[in-house]
Order: structure tokens, then C-alpha cells, then sequence
């Protein structure tokens, strides 16, 4: 929504358009302007519960995108309950939820949640992809474990996974950045190797 006379509209506002949305059965159009709303985490929590309220059962997409907005604003504490709530409401997290957890605390030097979060995926029959190994190795990294980012990288791809570009600038950065110049050399002329 825009800015309307220099005001930027506020949950009010979108709460009830989202909730004449809902009873006119345009749930589509309730989702667009709830991403919209993402930003502003707390807000978005509320437009769910209304949307509950309205009858309309979330699916994993929205409970993602509430996580992400809480995140993205540094409240991954928040974003883990809203995926404990998911989950106690009977909707099964997909990979994509594990990520943006495990993103997000990874993001705040917290390494041993993403990592129990990292096993639970694999307990539940969810495979960790690109994404999953990139932030792990990524947040190793930060939180002082080199070694242990040169060891998840070897594992990603024992399981099939080819690291993207990103993930070698990840690990080589934080190499670096951890004074492991000389597996950080090896692994960039491995690369060159590889071409």
C-alpha cells in the first residue's frame, strides 16, 4: 500500500483490507498485501491471526514469510516461535523454513541452534540443500570454526550437493578473515582447477 497524504498506512489499515479480502474470498490479493507487510514483522503476526480468525488456514508459505520479516529485522527468536506455532497448528516446515532459522540466528553468531536445526531437518527426512550448507559454513565461520566449515563443505558434497559460487566465497572469506590463509589458497587454487 502507498503512502496516501504523507501517511503511511499502518496494521489497522491493512487488517481491514486483509479482512475484507478474506470474506470476499480473495485470499490471493490478502497474501499480496500481507508480503507487502513483511518488513514490519510484529504487524504481519497480527494480519495472521486475523487471517485465522477469518477461517483460512496458513500454509507453510505464509508462516515463511512471517519468519523471514521477523529475521530479516533481527528477531530470529520471534521467528522461532511463529515456526513452533506452525508446527503446533499441524503444518509440516519444509526446507525453506529450516533456512530462514538457521539464516537467521547463523546471521547473529549463534551456531548451535542452526546446527541442532541441521540435524532435526535430516531426522524429519528433509535433505539440507545449497542453501542450508552455504549459511551453516557461513556462520562457522563467524563464530570461529573454520576446520569445521572445510569438514560441512566435504559432507555437502559427499550428499550430492555442489556448492555454488557462493558458497566458495563464503568459506573462502571467512577463511581469511580467520587467518587460515593456507587452506584458503588451496581451496582457491583447487577452484581455479576446477575452472
Amino acid at each position: 500500500m502507498e503512502e496516501i497524504g504523507g501517511c503511511e498506512p499502518g496494521l489497522v489499515e491493512h487488517s481491514t483490507i486483509i479482512d475484507r479480502l478474506c470474506k470476499d474470498k480473495l485470499v490471493t490479493e490478502a497474501f499480496k498485501l500481507f508480503s507487502e507487510m513483511i518488513g514490519k514483522a510484529n504487524e504481519a503476526q497480527a494480519v495472521v491471526q486475523l487471517i485465522i480468525q477469518r477461517g483460512v488456514v496458513p500454509d507453510v508459505v505464509t508462516y515463511n514469510a512471517v519468519m523471514d520479516g521477523y529475521c530479516l529485522c533481527g528477531q530470529v527468536d520471534e521467528a522461532r516461535k511463529m515456526f513452533d506455532v506452525m508446527v503446533s497448528r499441524g503444518c509440516a516446515p519444509n526446507v525453506f523454513a529450516y533456512n530462514i532459522l538457521i539464516n537467521g540466528y547463523c546471521k547473529i553468531n549463534n551456531i548451535d541452534e542452526p546446527m541442532n536445526l541441521f540435524k532435526e531437518m535430516s531426522r524429519k527426512g528433509l535433505f539440507p540443500d545449497t542453501i542450508t550448507y552455504t549459511a551453516l559454513i557461513g556462520g562457522l565461520c563467524q563464530t570461529r570454526r573454520p576446520q569445521d566449515a572445510l569438514l560441512l563443505l566435504d559432507e555437502m558434497r559427499t550428499y550430492g550437493q555442489i556448492p555454488s559460487l557462493f558458497t566458495y566465497s563464503t568459506l573462502l572469506d571467512g577463511l581469511c578473515n580467520n587467518q587460515y590463509l593456507d587452506e584458503a589458497l588451496a581451496l582457491f587454487e583447487k577452484l581455479k582447477q576446477l575452472n
